[in-house]
């Protein structure tokens, strides 16, 4: 028997709604008025974000999120490199760069490049090994002036001969299907204040009140600033819905999603950026909520035009 998913009957099918609604042309750090000379992205264009406005946030203010624009880089280029897509800003899939190899678009794992190595017995003999991606490679790094500059002198015609019976006899080696170790920076702080940024855009655009109000003051200082620990604002929440079902049935995971929960019993209203179906951070965003319970998703779905969807 099948069972069906308490958020997808709630939601249903996700509904397009205007993309750019009338909101307050005011910044929403500084008050500073716009519309801004550059237009701000409401899900940022390095996880596919499409859509912008110019009466999100000032230029002066922009600039402070600059520096934080890739912190979630770990995990998108993972999930682009799986799934064979691209941020906004490049029509690149990204490839994931280990030590010895390359995982190229769709998990392809291949050497980062050729390898050459050269070991000289006790007879003065020189032994070359040269490890290649193909065999066209192979005779580019032995021929065509690489291996001369290694070895510090000209091929004699012997050695091309040589050479060229080594390629041909060179035989093919798969690339290893263990799992590849690798190590990436995670800056928590830097994903914390971007969610933070993100949610504040998707309040301010889709909730009117929420956004500038007093209780969300130490919110928008932490994502501008940085000023607070993030953990002063994670939490860990386990939501009545999965945007996750969401993102799989409808997109194949091409979304970028923010989940507003009010709370009555808690007293709080939490926030949840989900990027590309699977990427959760949550916050609280207020801890002095005394209306009724509510919620608001808006997602937008990556490289489809901009279009977004909205539940209240």
């Amino acid at each position: 028997m099948e069972t069906r998913n308490p958020f997808l009957t709630i939601l249903g099918a996700p509904k397009r709604i205007d993309v750019r609604p009338n909101i307050e042309p005011i910044c929403i750090y500084c008050k500073a008025k716009l519309p801004s000379k550059n237009k701000e992205h409401l899900f940022n264009a390095c996880w596919g974000g499409m859509h912008m406005s110019s009466k999100l946030i000032c230029d002066k203010c922009n600039a402070a999120f600059s520096r934080i624009d890739g912190c979630f880089q770990p995990f998108t280029d993972w999930i682009m490199n799986a799934h064979g897509f691209s941020g906004s800003r490049s029509k690149r899939i990204p490839e994931i760069d280990m030590e010895s190899h390359v995982v190229s678009p769709f998990g392809q794992v291949v050497l980062s490049g050729p390898k050459i190595d050269i070991s000289t017995d006790a007879k003065g003999t020189q032994k070359i090994k040269v490890v290649a991606k193909t065999k066209s490679e192979l005779r580019h790094v032995l021929l065509d002036g690489k291996l001369e500059d290694l070895i510090d002198r000209k091929l004699t015609p012997t050695d091309r001969e040589h050479l060229l019976k080594a390629v041909s006899e060179a035989k093919t080696k798969q690339c290893p299907q263990d799992p590849i170790k690798t190590q990436v920076i995670i800056d928590l702080q830097s994903q914390y204040r971007a969610a933070a940024h993100t949610i504040l855009k998707v309040l301010k655009m889709y909730e009117s009140n929420l956004w500038c109000d007093t209780s969300t003051e130490q919110l928008r200082r932490f994502a501008i600033l940085g000023s607070a620990d993030f953990k002063s604002f994670a939490v860990n929440v386990e939501p009545p819905m999965s945007v996750e079902s969401l993102a799989k049935k409808y997109f194949n995971y091409r979304i970028n999603s923010v989940e507003i929960y009010w709370s009555h019993c808690e007293r709080k209203v939490f926030g949840i950026l989900t990027l590309l179906g699977r990427i959760k951070r949550a916050l609280v965003i207020s801890e002095t909520w005394q209306g009724p319970n509510a919620i608001m998703v808006v997602g937008e779905s990556v490289h489809t035009g901009a279009s977004i969807y909205l539940h209240k």
